[in-house]
């Protein structure tokens, strides 16, 4: 019994379409079936005088035409399917995404190069839908910015404080979170009384490329001496070795580290708003995607995923 189509048909077919003109491995699986790949789409094509299925990747696609039909109009019908999948595959390109290396608790680099934290799980919820995957970039924090504005990337997130300067730079989409520091001291110190005076003619260390050095001044403290560091956990290691006196760092970070050093440096004072909450940098002349990125936000603080990330990631601390 012959086979229910011409190999050659389906090879003139993909002739005219230069992404589908690999045609390779046909084999013949019974008398009424035969399998062949299209390799340069990574796709495997059966068809049957029953059935006729194609796979690409995790993406399954089973037709039950009547047996009455040609086959040679399935598979034209097919190609034409496999064109529309690879076309919506290039029009909705990876999300470049920079984030610090590590600032828990919204960003987490743990083993393999992934990325955890209330920030990256935010950020996954608005791929899934821009129908994008997210690709993440570690850098250190002070560059999150420049990435963005130089287009090395799509969008920078990491904790990052919306303020009147940053925004003649870059947009930011709506916060998502409010924006407020706090204060970590050793456990001696923050044995002591707080008052604002304590932090007077102290060594207060902060992270390259944040806000911090401008709140400092606005809250009148008398004499600091500020010293910069690459990155927050350079920061957290120059208050437990005695570097510094004190560090000013994002509210949840300081008890986030309080917990993680067993109180050995313990969150001071209250925390201290500043700026206009925490935002998601877009590149200025990037409208659609700022717009589409607000609009899932919407959305997202209204979801049980919110619910579930703020509860992981944020409710302790």
């Amino acid at each position: 019994m012959s086979l229910p189509y011409k190999s050659e048909d389906l090879s003139e077919t993909c002739s005219r379409y230069p992404q589908l003109a690999s045609v390779s491995g046909q084999n013949s699986i019974d008398n009424n079936t035969v399998a062949f790949k299209l390799p340069s789409l990574r796709l495997l094509v059966f068809y049957s005088k029953s059935k006729s299925s194609l796979a690409k990747d995790n993406i399954l696609i089973t037709l039950n035409p009547p047996q009455v039909l040609i086959m040679k109009k399935i598979a034209l019908f097919l190609i034409c399917l496999l064109m529309i999948i690879s076309r919506s595959y290039a029009v909705n390109p990876p999300l470049r995404i920079a984030v610090s290396h590590y600032m828990p608790p919204f960003v987490i680099q743990g083993a393999n190069n992934q990325f955890y934290g209330f920030d990256i799980a935010m950020m996954e919820f608005i791929c899934t839908h821009l129908d994008r995957d997210c690709q993440f970039y570690p850098m250190s924090f002070d560059k999150l910015l420049d990435a963005v504005i130089n287009k090395k990337v799509d969008v920078a997130v990491s904790s990052i404080t919306i303020t009147a300067d940053r925004a003649q730079l870059v947009n930011f989409s709506s916060p998502y979170l409010p924006s407020r520091s706090r204060f970590v001291a050793t456990s001696k110190l923050a044995a002591e009384k707080y008052t604002p005076t304590l932090l007077d003619n102290k060594k207060i260390g902060i992270q390259k490329g944040t806000i911090f050095s401008d709140q400092i001044k606005s809250i009148n403290i008398k004499n600091p001496t500020i010293t910069y560091f690459d990155s927050e956990e350079d920061t957290i290691s120059a208050l437990t070795n005695a570097e510094v006196d004190l560090i000013l760092i994002d509210a949840p970070a300081a008890l986030y580290w309080q917990n993680y050093t067993s109180n050995t440096i313990q969150a001071i004072g209250t925390p201290l708003p500043f700026g206009f909450g925490f935002g998601i940098v877009i590149n200025r002349e990037d409208t659609p995607l700022l717009q589409a990125v607000n609009a899932i936000l919407v959305l997202y603080e209204k979801s049980d995923d919110f619910k579930k990330n703020y509860n992981t990631y944020l409710q302790t601390f």
